[in-house]
């Protein structure tokens, strides 16, 4: 799917959603801007796909509001062996890319994020991969997502730029340039971190076990003074402590 000429079509404003399922499709070419939605479904929904593309598209000054925790693209219900790749999201109203691991909702597996420009965000995550433990039998689903050759520009403190919260991803060969928050490894175990460069941005932070740092180049600072190391190592809770509802840990 794809218009006559590159980001010849643009889908502007209102509530727009758009809603791949099935195999081998690609969207390839447009325009998403100034769609705000006012619900908890995203803009771009990935729903049981599979081998899809998303590609070459912009996304712009669009997310959900104002509640921005719901990504503009959202990967569930055995999204796999999809590729999110050559695209700009400028400047997000929420949550970029949301990969689905709750609810018993734990097989959006094997997904790569590649060759993307995300520029200017300040509403929420802008990669979050899984939301949180539930039951101990689906304490960490190994994703495996590929998250590589991405820039992240301009992005604000929030809390996490990055939040892996899922097992066996990778993120390699990425940069960050002028951000003021942290690739997070919040939980999940097993994660690689290799071969990323940090210019003028915060860095990492670690929780959890198994995880292999490597290679990665940190100079400056970003301007954040509550984070100021390159990496941070932190311990936590294995399970969520009874009664905190929704509360985050580790």
């Amino acid at each position: 799917i794809r218009p006559q000429t590159p980001l010849g079509a643009t889908i502007r404003g209102g509530n727009a959603q758009l809603t791949v399922s099935g195999s081998w499709l690609i969207i390839d070419g447009f325009r998403f801007e100034d769609i705000v939605r006012d619900s908890s479904t995203p803009i771009l929904h990935f729903n049981g796909a599979q081998h899809c593309r998303f590609r070459n598209n912009v996304v712009a000054r669009s997310g959900r509001q104002p509640h921005p925790a719901t990504g503009v693209i959202r990967l569930r219900n055995g999204s796999r062996f999809n590729h999110i790749e050559h695209n700009d999201f400028l400047a997000c109203q929420s949550q970029c890319i949301q990969v689905w691991a709750w609810d018993g909702d734990v097989t959006n597996s094997d997904n790569l994020i590649r060759y993307n420009c995300f520029a200017d965000c300040a509403q929420a995550e802008v990669l979050q991969l899984g939301q949180g433990y539930q039951q101990p039998e689906i304490n960490d689903p190994a994703y495996r997502t590929v998250v590589e050759f991405n820039l992240f520009e301009n992005i604000d403190y929030v809390g996490e730029l990055i939040s892996n919260k899922t097992s066996a991803n990778i993120y390699r060969y990425n940069t960050f340039r002028n951000c003021r928050d942290q690739l997070v490894l919040r939980h999940g175990t097993g994660a690689t971190v290799m071969g990323n460069w940090f210019f003028d941005s915060v860095g990492i932070r670690v929780h959890d076990r198994d995880h292999l740092i490597a290679n990665n180049y940190i100079h400056g600072g970003s301007g954040n003074t509550q984070l100021t190391f390159g990496i941070t190592l932190y311990c936590g809770n294995y399970q969520r402590p009874a009664g905190e509802g929704g509360t985050h840990y580790p």
